[in-house]
């Protein structure tokens, strides 16, 4: 998977760009004087008359991707230096669609080995979600968290990642729960990751390479935290002297091996001899990817399936559990990896602080 995301591997008839208008009357400027009018213009570059007349005369109009890589191709034919879409991509003023918003000034090319990068991806594969779509859209995405801390993290991290303001990214209210909404530049970006639209549970998806085929802690550090934060918990029980972290996901399997289940909802040691090694034959793969990521950093955790249930559409899915215990392990998480959820961090310090 390619570190960097360019301007031109996005979606480039959905894709819009805003330069500087200076910018944007020089570039209009060389392509009449090599092609003579606009209207030659139009037949050598390949784009609409109406289309080339609009920008020339409106030059603050945000372009779309594919008409300015034409104009790009056309002026960098003739040796026209400044042009090229390597140059233009870094004068980029602002980048989205104009019926969805996007980002001013954004970081391209996009940068997605960082960590803030990579801590807005792992929310997509948490809190996140990205529509489907359907015939006339291509699905929005959001963040839905209810701690107001965790999505101002998100926020500031996808500004520093990617660019933007607070303004990019607007938190709204949708029955009761909160949410924050992203331009669909950064959904397309997404998608080009490896985040799946739809349920996450129907695609059994792993970490990406990015981060799991990576050699730096930061990143798997980042992972890690915000996938804590998004899906995990401490529990801490003083009396029973019960201290761990723990997470959970979910995963699709295949139903007509469960049809005998009539709960909604059933443990998984409750299951016959047959149906445990169904499902423990479809292991979570985050959960696993996540394994080996603590693993790296020294933190000893177990994977285990917990129960299945059905969903209103009569599909069957496991519920699985990722289960950090121990003092030294505990403490290894606190120190490496911890949580930005200030109630988690809170009572993992005490779980820690309960140790004689």
């Amino acid at each position: 998977m390619p570190h960097v995301i360019h301007l031109w591997q996005l979606p480039q008839t959905r894709t819009y760009v805003v330069l500087s208008a200076d910018l944007t009357q020089r570039l209009f400027h060389h392509i009449k004087r090599c092609a003579g009018s606009l209207y030659k213009a139009s037949k050598l570059t390949g784009v609409h008359r109406p289309t080339i007349r609009l920008l020339y005369l409106r030059p603050s109009k945000p372009i779309r991707v594919d008409i300015l890589r034409k104009l790009s191709n056309y002026l960098t034919n003739f040796n026209q230096k400044g042009f090229s879409m390597d140059e233009l991509e870094t004068k980029i003023k602002w980048i989205g669609h104009p019926l969805s918003g996007g980002i001013t000034n954004p970081k391209l090319p996009f940068r997605i080995d960082t960590s803030n990068a990579v801590q807005v991806i792992a929310a997509m594969f948490n809190d996140g979600y990205i529509g489907k779509g359907g015939a006339r859209s291509h699905g929005a995405m959001h963040y839905y968290n209810e701690n107001s801390v965790l999505r101002s993290s998100i926020t500031t991290s996808t500004i520093g990642a990617f660019g933007g303001d607070k303004r990019s990214y607007t938190v709204r209210e949708h029955r009761g729960a909160h949410h924050v909404v992203f331009p669909s530049v950064l959904r397309d970006l997404m998608k080009l990751v490896g985040v799946p639209a739809g349920s996450k549970a129907n695609y059994n998806s792993h970490i990406p390479s990015l981060v799991y085929a990576s050699k730096r802690p930061d990143l798997w550090r980042a992972w890690l935290r915000q996938t804590a934060d998004d899906e995990g918990g401490v529990r801490f029980r003083p009396k029973a002297k019960s201290r761990h972290i723990y997470w959970r996901r979910c995963v699709g399997i295949d139903s007509k091996h469960l049809v005998k289940i009539k709960k909604e909802r059933k443990s998984f040691s409750g299951l016959s001899g047959d149906l445990k090694k169904i499902v423990v034959c479809q292991v979570l793969s985050l959960l696993k990817d996540e394994k080996d990521l603590l693993k790296r950093l020294g933190i000893e955790c177990k994977v285990r399936p917990l129960s299945v249930y059905k969903v209103k559409t009569g599909e069957c899915r496991a519920i699985w559990e990722l289960y950090i215990g121990g003092r030294k392990n505990l403490e290894k998480f606190y120190q490496t990896v911890g949580f930005s959820h200030p109630r988690k961090n809170k009572l993992l310090k005490g779980a820690l602080q309960s140790y004689k």
